[in-house]
């Protein structure tokens, strides 16, 4: 397929996710097929081109403009993981915030549920008054580990018994990686997509294809310069 096609198809994906609850099946579906049609937009791009003269300068130009966008880098690697291992990413972070104290719950999970249940990957506790949750340096490992349950506990508590409380989501691409609101991520991909799309459309006009689809692009972007 065409690349301006393959990145049209990622936009429309893009635009779905913009409508679906994140912590569900639809927008772990839409996720995965995100990622596979922005990557293949890259794939087809070689097939297209890989032949022409004077396409690999051009196409490590668009390499090293990617570099400069960390995003596209862990796109990739979310991609990879996505193909290989299945709906493990996005990772999904949702924070509870108690107003009254400004305590934090924060905790990590699967995109989709296992059974019934989310698979947790990390829980963390933040409290509102920083000396309440301090655990000194110098306690044996296994007293460090009972004092910090032992918090963890209370402040769950503390929370659940809260009804003046916040939540708030985010996601992580990959599990080490940088943390995000949703909104985001939207614009970061966004941003990645349009330039796909221009690397695509100056690939076509230095080498254009006999294809009336190609055409159509050449004529678009005519039309937009004369504006």
């Amino acid at each position: 397929m065409y690349p301006s096609y393959k990145i049209k198809e990622a936009r429309y994906f893009l635009n779905e996710l913009r409508g679906l609850k994140i912590a569900s099946e639809e927008f772990c579906f839409n996720f995965s097929a995100l990622l596979s049609a922005t990557r293949s937009a890259t794939f087809a791009m070689q097939s297209l081109y890989a032949h022409k003269e004077g396409y690999e300068e051009e196409y490590g130009k668009f390499q090293e403009k990617l570099k400069s966008l960390p995003f596209a880098r862990e796109m990739l690697l979310a991609r990879n993981i996505s193909e290989k291992q299945g709906h493990k990413v996005p990772i999904l972070i949702t924070t509870l915030i108690n107003l009254d104290t400004n305590d934090k719950l924060t905790y990590e999970c699967d995109p989709l549920p296992h059974d019934a249940n989310d698979v947790i990957r990390r829980v963390s506790f933040e409290y509102g008054d920083d000396k309440e949750g301090w655990i000194p340096a110098d306690l044996p490992g296994e007293k460090r580990d009972d004092l910090y349950m032992a918090q963890l506990s209370n402040a769950i508590k503390r929370m659940t018994e809260s009804s003046n409380t916040e939540t708030t989501y985010g996601i992580k691409l990959l599990e080490n990686g940088k943390y995000t609101t949703v909104e985001i991520f939207y614009d970061d991909t966004e941003s990645l997509l349009t330039t796909l799309e221009e690397t695509a459309n100056s690939f076509e006009l230095r080498w254009p294809s006999s294809s009336l689809f190609a055409g159509l692009i050449k004529a678009r972007i005519a039309g937009e310069e004369a504006r």
